[in-house]
């Protein structure tokens, strides 16, 4: 093993062998084990100590999250632990080569041949248990059972009552809610047991209501003595609110994650105007991360739907924030709203833009297209047109004609909904500052043929464009169209169909 397995990929390409040495005796298991900690303990990658939160010693450092190689190396240790024959007696080794944590995840439950324990009484070998489980509250459940860590207390904030997880677990699986989930992780300190979640998804207002209300619970905790005074969100790392659109529940919720110092990113899926109510509440927006919406191609997560009161809102407070992802419906705002919200979106940092139900007046035009020529992350740019409204040349001059360099990371252009017949020669001379487009729509946008041409000629210039997307323009026979597609970019696959009107 010393001379063969020196890595974990080593080790990796020796687990049958490994398992092998653990069935044949105690004392080869012991070899095994420990050969793998020595293993863990050079490689700076699979150091576990540093996804350990430290609540006395809290310092500005990020916690490391667990990764791949912490999830594999540990199964490579559990596989050779099931060939063991003297389980117990081996215990704390198997603790030993993950420094003493373990790793619970849907996809690598809880293995039912680890011998029955109480980490809580194991202080020495038993740092932590992780739970990155999403969507599974009984799966969870069920690991804390079988350690015998259910009655442990938590504290959903600070001034906030203890509670035993067992119990709130409970609740949570009491509610019929497929959308709501978290991941965690159970730490040993000094005698003391500690919960902090790291991932948060909720999606309805009932789950909801269990982090924001005080849950009253009748079962005294019998160890309520090694609960800490922290908080469980205190670790708070990722957030997520999907379909939830009451601006009360949005309050309520900021004022319970507020001061999770280690918010690295927050998500808004298919929620509304209250958000603003949330976002406004955070103390450490400048470093974290806001993706609002996804991509429309993902039906299943619709994007944000703003009121004009609503965008003026989340103008204000955008600024505050690295927002990468901004996918929103404008269908209900009036111009002055999305022309207030569009001049708050300059963020370096973005990635995905796409604004749906979009009027583009000249005032928005020009906003808009002061920043797009300075957003050099963004990847996903989207403008869905709000009832066919007429495009004028002068509006896209103002969106594209900025652009005076290359967007490299611009990988998908739509335009769509709009009527910009003769207008597009703006946008379609430019095509050449996308140098890696993949994917193009322009789809109804009543082009004509001069449109299409110019379009032609410019995407020569887009070798890696694989798609193109001209669906519903009145430009003639899809035989005549492809024909000329097929011989100016052959590479590329089109989509179009005749425009009925």
């Amino acid at each position: 093993m010393e001379q063969h397995a020196r890595s974990m990929e080593d080790c990796v390409a020796w687990e049958s062998v490994l398992q092998f040495v653990c069935g044949l005796s105690d004392d080869g298991a012991v070899k095994v084990f420990q050969h793998l900690t020595s293993v863990r303990m050079s490689d700076p990658t699979l150091d576990f100590s540093k996804t350990i939160p430290d609540e006395e010693n809290e310092s500005d450092v990020p916690l490391f999250d667990v990764t791949y190689r912490h999830e594999r190396f540990t199964d490579l240790v559990n596989t050779s632990f099931q060939e063991v024959q003297s389980k117990a007696a081996l215990e704390r080794h198997w603790l030993d080569c993950t420094a003493g944590i373990i790793l619970i995840s849907k996809y690598r439950p809880l293995l039912e041949y680890i011998p029955y324990m109480t980490p809580l009484e194991e202080v020495a070998s038993c740092k932590a248990v992780y739970f990155s489980i999403f969507h599974v509250f009984s799966r969870i459940y069920e690991g804390l059972e079988f350690l015998d860590l259910l009655h442990v207390p938590l504290r959903i904030t600070q001034n906030s009552a203890a509670l035993l997880i067992g119990d709130f677990l409970t609740q949570l699986k009491a509610v019929r809610c497929t959308a709501c989930s978290f991941s965690g992780v159970l730490c040993f300190h000094d005698g003391k047991a500690q919960f902090y979640i790291r991932g948060l998804r909720l999606g309805c207002d009932d789950h909801a209501r269990l982090f924001t209300k005080p849950i009253v619970i009748s079962t005294p905790s019998r160890s309520t003595n090694l609960c800490s005074k922290q908080s469980c969100l205190k670790f708070l790392k990722f957030f997520s609110c999907q379909d939830i659109d009451n601006a009360q529940t949005f309050k309520d919720l900021g004022t319970v994650i507020r001061n999770s110092k280690h918010l690295e990113t927050i998500e808004f899926l298919g929620c509304g105007d209250g958000i603003y109510e949330l976002l406004d509440q955070i103390t450490n927006s400048s470093t974290c991360s806001l993706m609002i919406g996804l991509d429309d191609f993902v039906d299943a997560m619709p994007s944000v739907s703003l009121t004009s009161s609503g965008a003026e809102k989340l103008a204000s407070v955008l600024p505050r924030f690295n927002v990468t992802t901004f996918n929103v419906k404008l269908v209900d705002c009036c111009a002055a709203a999305v022309t207030q919200l569009v001049s708050s979106i300059t963020h370096k940092t973005l990635q995905e833009l796409s604004l749906h139900g979009i009027h583009l007046t000249p005032a928005v035009a020009v906003v808009l297209g002061q920043s797009l020529s300075e957003l050099l992350s963004l990847n996903t740019l989207k403008l869905h047109g709000e009832n066919e409204s007429i495009l004028q040349v002068e509006e896209m001059e103002a969106l594209f004609g900025g652009i005076n360099k290359a967007l490299p990371n611009l990988l998908l252009l739509t335009v769509t909904g709009f009527n910009a017949r003769g207008s597009l020669a703006p946008l379609t001379k430019r095509c050449y500052f996308f140098p890696n487009l993949r994917w193009l729509t322009l789809r109804d946008l009543n082009m004509d043929e001069s449109d299409f041409r110019g379009l032609l000629e410019s995407l020569t210039y887009t070798s890696d464009l694989g798609i193109l997307d001209l669906g519903s323009n009145p430009l003639g026979s899809q035989d005549m169209v492809r024909s000329l597609v097929n011989q100016a970019l052959p590479q590329v696959r089109l989509i179009y169909w005749q425009s009925t009107q």
